[in-house]
C-alpha cells in the first residue's frame, strides 16, 4: 500500500487467587495478577503520496499493572443480644509503569523501503512514568438478627504521586442499614401488598482521588543550545511542580432504600446522594516571574454534587418457552463549584482549550466547565446590531450558556429468553441536559465560508436587512454553535445462543455460547454534528468540543465464548 496507518494491540492479563481457613471463623484471601498491554502503531506514505518525500513512523507504547490485595475476615457470634460479627483488614498494593517508545523518518527512496533506520532524516524519543499506591484498611460489620447491619471502616492510602510533603490520607465510613421485611410486627403490612423485601440504608463516607504522575515533581527538559560556533546540550525547566500536592477529598452521604415485590418480579432501588469534594485538583498557572510556563496542580475549592439514582426491574413474562426481563435506570446531577478557596478569585478558564480558548470557564455558583460566551448587542426590537463591517456586535460580557456534562441519564435494557437457548438483548440509552460546541461547524461557517447555511442560494444572494443580519449571526456569533447535546442511542444489540447442555458435555466443557451483536446502531438527536458524544479534547478535564472529530463507530461482532 502507497499509504498505510494501522494499529496493533495485544494484552495480558495473568490473577491467582488463594484462600485459606486455618480455622472455620477466620478466612484468608489473596490475590496478586498482571496486566499487560502492548501496542505498535505504524504510519507509511510513499514518496509522492501524501507527504512528498515518502514519511515512516511507528509509535510502541507498553503498559504494565501489577495488582497484590490480601484480605483477612474474622467472624464470630457474640453472647449479647444475637450479635454476629465480621472483622475485616487487608492491603492493597498498585504499582503502575507505562513506557513509550516513538520513531519517525523522512526521505523514502522508495515505497518498498520503509524502514525508518533508511530514510533520510530520522528522529525518535522515549517516555517513562511509574507509579505506586499502597493501602490499608480496616472494617467492623455487627449484625442483629439478620435485620440489622451497621459497619465502620476506616482506610489508609498512600501514592507516590502525592508531594513530598504530605504523606498518608485517612479515609473513614459508616452505614446503616434496615431490613424492614423481616420485622415481625411489620410483616402484616407488607405481606397484603406482595412485599418480599425492604430494605432501608444510609451511608456516610470519604473517598480520594490521587494526583497522575509527576503532578508533585519539578521537572526538566533537555534542549540543544548554541554556544558560540559549538552546541551543546542544556536543561531547561518544564513543570514547576507542588510539592504541597495532596488527593482530591470527596464526603458524601447517601439514603435509599430497596424493595422487592411479586415474588422477585419486581424490583426497585432508590438513591438519593450528596458528595462534597475539596481540595479538588485544578490546572493553575504559575506566575512569570517563576520562569515555569506549564500550569501545575494545585489543591483548590470545594464542589459540589447531588441527586437521585432510581432503578426498577421486572420481569413481565415467565413462560416455559419464553422469559422477558427489563430493566429501567434513571440518574441525576446537579454540580456546583461552591468556592476557590482564594480570597478574590471567581473564575479560572480551564486548561487545553486549544481550539475553543475561554469558552468554557469555572465559576463559583455555576457548573465546573461551564459554556460562557458572549452574546450579540439587540437594539428595543430585538434586533441584532451590526458595526461598519456588517460583522454582529458582541457584549464585552459573556453570558452562561450550559454545561457539558449530562444533567440527567436514563438506560433501558431488555432481554428475552427464547426456547431455553436463545437470548435477544437490547440497550438504548439516553443523556441530556448538556450542550456541545460544535466547533467544526463554527469554522465552516466562519473561517472557511463553506459551510451549508451559508451557502444556501437564498441566503447568499439576499439583498434584505434581514439577509444580512442572518449571514453575520452565522460568520460572527459562536454562541450559534452551542448546541443541545440530548440523544438517545441504541447501544447494543446482540443475539445468543447458549449450546445445549447434552452437546457440551460431549465437547468436555462447562458451558459453550455464540454471540452475534451490534453496537451503537443508530442515534436520535437534534445536535447538527455527527455525534454529540465526542470530545476533540480528549481525557482533559472538563472541557469539550466537536472539532472535526471522528464519531463513534457502527461496529458488529462475533463472540464465541467457552467455560472449562
Amino acid at each position: 500500500n502507497l499509504y498505510n496507518n494501522t494499529t496493533r494491540s495485544d494484552r495480558f492479563t495473568l490473577g491467582s487467587t488463594v484462600t485459606y481457613r486455618p480455622v472455620t471463623w477466620f478466612t484468608n484471601r489473596l490475590t496478586a495478577g498482571l496486566d499487560f498491554t502492548s501496542s505498535l502503531a505504524q504510519l507509511v506514505s510513499g514518496p509522492g503520496q501524501d507527504d512528498a518525500l515518502g514519511y515512516t513512523a511507528q509509535r510502541a507504547p507498553r503498559a504494565y499493572v501489577y495488582t497484590i490485595d490480601y484480605s483477612g475476615t474474622v467472624t464470630r457470634a457474640l453472647p449479647w443480644w444475637q450479635l454476629e460479627s465480621s472483622s475485616s483488614f487487608g492491603t492493597q498494593v498498585i504499582a503502575k509503569r507505562n513506557e513509550r517508545l516513538d520513531a519517525s523518518g523522512t526521505g523514502l527512496a522508495s515505497p518498498d523501503v520503509v524502514l525508518i533506520g533508511s530514510a533520510t532524516t530520522t528522529s525518535g524519543f522515549n517516555t517513562y512514568s511509574e507509579n505506586n499506591s499502597v493501602g490499608y484498611y480496616g472494617q467492623q460489620q455487627f449484625a442483629w438478627r439478620d435485620r440489622l447491619y451497621l459497619t465502620g471502616g476506616l482506610r489508609a492510602d498512600d501514592n507516590s504521586a502525592f508531594g513530598e510533603e504530605f504523606n498518608l490520607s485517612l479515609y473513614p465510613k459508616l452505614s446503616v442499614s434496615y431490613v424492614l421485611s423481616e420485622e415481625p410486627a411489620l410483616q402484616r403490612y407488607t405481606a397484603p401488598l406482595m412485599i418480599d423485601e425492604l430494605r432501608f440504608r444510609t451511608a456516610w463516607g470519604r473517598a480520594g482521588r490521587a494526583p497522575d504522575p509527576f503532578s508533585a515533581t519539578q521537572t526538566y527538559t533537555v534542549q540543544r543550545v548554541t554556544l558560540g560556533t559549538g552546541t551543546v546540550l542544556g536543561l531547561q525547566t518544564s513543570a514547576t511542580g507542588n510539592p504541597n500536592l495532596k488527593p482530591e477529598r470527596g464526603e458524601e452521604i447517601e439514603i435509599g432504600f430497596d424493595a422487592g415485590m411479586f415474588n422477585g418480579r419486581l424490583a426497585m432501588d432508590v438513591t438519593y446522594y450528596s458528595k462534597v469534594t475539596t481540595d479538588m485538583l485544578v490546572g493553575v498557572a504559575p506566575p512569570p516571574s517563576s520562569g515555569f510556563t506549564a500550569s501545575y496542580l494545585d489543591n483548590l475549592g470545594k464542589v459540589t454534587n447531588s441527586g437521585f439514582e432510581i432503578t426498577v426491574s421486572g420481569m413481565p413474562v415467565d413462560r416455559n418457552d419464553v422469559r422477558w426481563d427489563s430493566r429501567v435506570s434513571l440518574a441525576t446531577n446537579r454540580n456546583r463549584l461552591v468556592s476557590f478557596g482564594i480570597p478574590g478569585l471567581r473564575s479560572q478558564t480551564p486548561a487545553g482549550q486549544a481550539y475553543t480558548p475561554g469558552n468554557q470557564q469555572h465559576r463559583e455558583g455555576y457548573s465546573l466547565g461551564a459554556y460562557w460566551l458572549p452574546v450579540p448587542l439587540l437594539d428595543a426590537n430585538g434586533q441584532m446590531q451590526l458595526n461598519a463591517a456588517r460583522n454582529a456586535i458582541l457584549l464585552d460580557t459573556a453570558v452562561f450558556m450550559g454545561t457539558p456534562v449530562p444533567t440527567r441519564e436514563i438506560g433501558f435494557s431488555n432481554t428475552i429468553h427464547l426456547f431455553r437457548n436463545f437470548r435477544l438483548y437490547a440497550l438504548f440509552d439516553y443523556k441530556g441536559g448538556h450542550h456541545m460546541m460544535n466547533f467544526k461547524e463554527f469554522n465552516r461557517c466562519s473561517a472557511q465560508d463553506n459551510c451549508a447555511r451559508l451557502n444556501d442560494p437564498a441566503l447568499r444572494l439576499g439583498t434584505t436587512l434581514a439577509d444580512t443580519v442572518e449571514r453575520a449571526y452565522w460568520r460572527t456569533v459562536r454562541a450559534a454553535y452551542l448546541e443541545k447535546a440530548d440523544f438517545v442511542k441504541l447501544r447494543d444489540l446482540s443475539l445468543t445462543y447458549d449450546v445445549p447442555l447434552d452437546l457440551v458435555r460431549r465437547l468436555r466443557v462447562s458451558t459453550a455460547s455464540l454471540t452475534l451483536a451490534g453496537h451503537n446502531l443508530a442515534m436520535w438527536t437534534d445536535y447538527s454534528g455527527l455525534d454529540p458524544e465526542v470530545n476533540s479534547y480528549g481525557g482533559r478535564l472538563f472541557v469539550r468540543a466537536d472539532v472535526y472529530a471522528a464519531p463513534m463507530m457502527r461496529r458488529l461482532s462475533l463472540t464465541a465464548n467457552i467455560g472449562y
